[in-house]
């Protein structure tokens, strides 16, 4: 694996590049090889094919997974499907679970989970401090919830979208970000780091870990070449928040316990439908 050492990065403002298309005047040399990149002595980035086995579930996952439009955590809308676990959300579901695709399509979960299974690998031959710390933090998570056979707990296909310039929100504090491509009769879709005047040419079947909280990185525009084209991008994440889920089970009460709450709200002051509505509750929980 060819290494590639930048002595300095560039000192960029973030607040200049958020929310911009990056275009070619932003680097200077377009990755498409495996390779490590450092800052100085410390590696920073890790650009690698994955095995023809991963390749093949990334063309699957691609041709058969459904997607809907979602917004990110920075308010960004794509096209997503999520795999995988959940924590509570007050405003909707305030109760952990799994998404509405993983119990639709349990093979695919299956499969990303291989996926998720090769990306771990690579983060302890490369990054074991981190990976035992983030292993220990996973830890802290029931077990129901951790599916995937690796600390990452939760999946994003993200279809067809160029992000503009952003760094990510931490899901796992002090883990480093990932992605892996999928990529059919495409072009574009570069992966841009101006502060390492680096692009990643983001080809079918390479997967990156990068310090995604702190280092500015966006896509360039994709060009589609075809009707059957595709540049979907699979993230693997942790979501810190499921350390306050219950087990499964205990989960499962919560969400009928907050069913009833809505559909008592919901009859809005109907005193004998209330009661009729705890009465029942209280015979299922």
């Amino acid at each position: 694996m060819q290494k590639i050492t930048i002595p300095y990065p560039l000192p960029i403002n973030h607040a200049d590049y958020k929310g911009r298309v990056p275009t070619e005047k932003d680097y200077d040399r377009l990755i498409d090889f495996d390779c490590q990149i450092y800052v100085g002595d410390k590696l920073v980035c890790t650009y690698k094919q994955v095995s023809p086995e991963v390749k093949k579930i990334l063309a699957y996952a691609s041709a058969n997974s459904t997607s809907k439009k979602s917004s990110r955590t920075q308010g960004v809308i794509t096209n997503s499907t999520v795999f995988g676990a959940l924590p509570r959300v007050a405003i909707r579901e305030d109760y952990c679970r799994f998404s509405g695709d993983t119990k639709k399509d349990p093979k695919m979960f299956t499969l990303l989970s291989r996926a998720a299974q090769e990306l771990w690998e690579l983060y302890q031959t490369d990054y074991p401090e981190m990976s035992q710390y983030f292993a220990q933090e996973a830890n802290a998570i029931n077990p129901d919830w951790m599916k995937t056979g690796t600390p990452f707990s939760t999946i994003n296909i993200n279809k067809n979208f160029a992000i503009k310039y952003h760094v990510d929100a931490a899901n796992m504090t002090n883990v480093f970000s990932n992605v892996i491509i999928g990529k059919k009769k495409a072009e574009g879709g570069y992966f841009v780091m101006p502060e390492y005047r680096l692009a990643l040419a983001q080809e079918d079947g390479f997967m990156a870990i990068i310090d995604g909280v702190n280092v500015m990185h966006g896509v360039t525009p994709i060009n589609f070449l075809s009707e059957t084209s595709y540049r979907n991008s699979f993230v693997f994440y942790t979501l810190k928040n499921l350390k306050h889920c219950g087990c499964k089970q205990e989960e499962i009460a919560r969400m009928k316990v907050k069913a009833t709450e809505r559909a008592i709200k919901r009859l809005d002051g109907n005193t004998e439908l209330q009661q009729l509505q705890r009465k029942r509750a209280s015979n299922t929980i």
